[in-house]
């Protein structure tokens, strides 16, 4: 388990070239995140998984992300500090989850949002890959004066989808939502006893109940502020260290 790694791809702006952390597992140098996609669509490659054509197959954080999200994917934040406060949380959660996605950002200018999906297109994330949006990120770090404290429990809640894409877990989309949202609490109160790391669950509490809604009858509903609200503080008191033992307590929790 230490020697998974998240590798958000360090890249110069423009997708130009990336890399990984300073423990190596990085991009074939020289090609774009775009020339990278293109081939995941075509081709076995060294480092990338031809899984079938990329698309918006997988879960968001908010409804109403476009229709192909791996159109905007970006390989940087733009901010090297951000990038690496990414990597750093990407390995606190490889720690805490038994799945070993594959993360870079996300333009998503119409609506801040994140995404998860099945679909690989790095080998070193043979489980799947996590969007981030930069809008996302952005109203976040604004939201606490820049200390960002809701973003690890949204990274979470992503990791939480692999996690279910891999164990062949599926149910309405409220259920994945709200049970993603369990684990997201989860894995907050798992973080707040990493020695020397501050976790501020209250920004997440509010981020997430500001991210429910009620379109019942839309497909993408992803459940009420409350009941979203209500989930993230159930897997904050639910009391166990194992992965395995939380997925199970967040299925008793909506009655599956």
């Amino acid at each position: 388990m230490d020697r998974r790694k998240f590798c958000y791809a360090l890249v110069a702006s423009y997708l130009s070239i990336g890399s990984c952390s300073a423990r190596g597992q990085g991009f074939p140098t020289g090609e774009g995140i775009h020339d990278l996609v293109e081939r995941a669509n075509s081709e076995d490659d060294e480092g990338i998984v031809a899984s079938g054509a990329l698309s918006a197959e997988g879960c968001m954080l908010s409804a109403g992300i476009g229709s192909n999200p791996f159109d905007g994917v970006l390989g940087s934040s733009g901010n090297v500090g951000v990038d690496r406060l990414f990597q750093r949380e990407g390995e606190f959660l490889l720690r805490s989850f038994p799945v070993i996605p594959y993360g870079y950002f996300l333009r998503d200018d119409n609506a801040p949002n994140a995404f998860a999906s099945s679909k690989s297109i790095n080998r070193n994330g043979p489980h799947g890959t996590i969007l981030f949006g930069i809008r996302l990120l952005t109203e976040e770090f604004e939201r606490d004066g820049g200390a960002g404290f809701a973003i690890p429990g949204i990274f979470a809640h992503e990791f939480a989808h692999i996690f279910q894409f891999s164990s062949g877990f599926q149910a309405p989309t409220p259920i994945m939502e709200l049970h993603a949202d369990f684990l997201a609490g989860w894995y907050l109160a798992r973080r707040s006893q990493i020695p020397g790391i501050w976790t501020d669950v209250r920004p997440a509490l509010q981020s997430f109940f500001e991210k429910g809604d009620y379109a019942f009858n839309d497909p993408s509903h992803h459940g009420t502020p409350n009941q979203r609200l209500a989930a993230v503080q159930a897997g904050l008191v639910s009391r166990t260290s194992r992965a395995d033992e939380a997925f199970a307590l967040g299925l008793r929790y909506l009655g599956q």
